[in-house]
């Protein structure tokens, strides 16, 4: 017999007991978005360890500080990390630099990602489109600089290419949809590494 079916036998009690542990998984199963192993928008458990750099240039297990570098504007730190799993990027992000922006009780609100190859934007505009769509503004590029921006209901993303200092990919959760996402469960087929963050 079907759930609903099943309901009508029921005791009042069993059925009030049954709607709110339904109501609490729904709830429970939002899910902050994950981009490039960090949880925009969600938690990182606190404090962050510390770690060397020489440590960071190798795939580190946990993640962990490498620098506290300032105090952001909209609270909370700016530190530079080392994130585990880098076979788990694409390949543009692999010996990317991060910084992200973690609150007193580990939010992560923003990130930043930048890498030293100048000539990347192609290869990570295609990247971050396959993951969030087509880019919604597209200025027109120069000799110098080529950029993009992408908003979804949960990131805003921005690319900015610029000769002879690099790519900067600025990775921010959309506060008014903080903590909506659901993540799939199902496993994305094995292979060498993902086209997108």
């Amino acid at each position: 017999m079907p759930f609903f079916r099943l309901n009508e036998f029921m005791p009042i009690r069993s059925r009030v007991v049954g709607i709110a542990l339904c109501v609490a998984c729904a709830c429970g199963g939002a899910r902050p978005l994950e981009v490039l192993g960090l949880p925009l928008g969600g938690h990182v458990h606190m404090p962050v360890r510390q770690c060397t750099r020489e440590e960071a240039r190798n795939d580190v297990q946990t993640l962990c500080v490498i620098d506290k570098l300032r105090a952001a504007q909209d609270g909370g730190q700016v530190y530079s990390l080392a994130v585990p799993d880098r076979g788990k990027r694409p390949e543009w992000a692999v010996d990317a630099t991060i910084e992200a922006n973690l609150l007193n009780d580990g939010e992560v609100k923003w990130f930043n990602v930048q890498t030293k190859d100048v000539n990347a934007y192609d290869v990570i505009e295609k990247s971050i489109t396959h993951r969030f769509g087509k880019p919604l503004y597209i200025p027109k590029g120069s000799a110098i600089s080529r950029d993009a921006e992408w908003y979804t209901p949960e990131v805003q993303v921005s690319l900015a290419c610029v000769q002879k200092v690099g790519c900067y990919v600025h990775f921010s959760a959309n506060d008014n949809a903080k903590g909506t996402k659901k993540q799939e469960s199902a496993k994305a087929p094995s292979r060498p590494r993902p086209i997108s963050p």
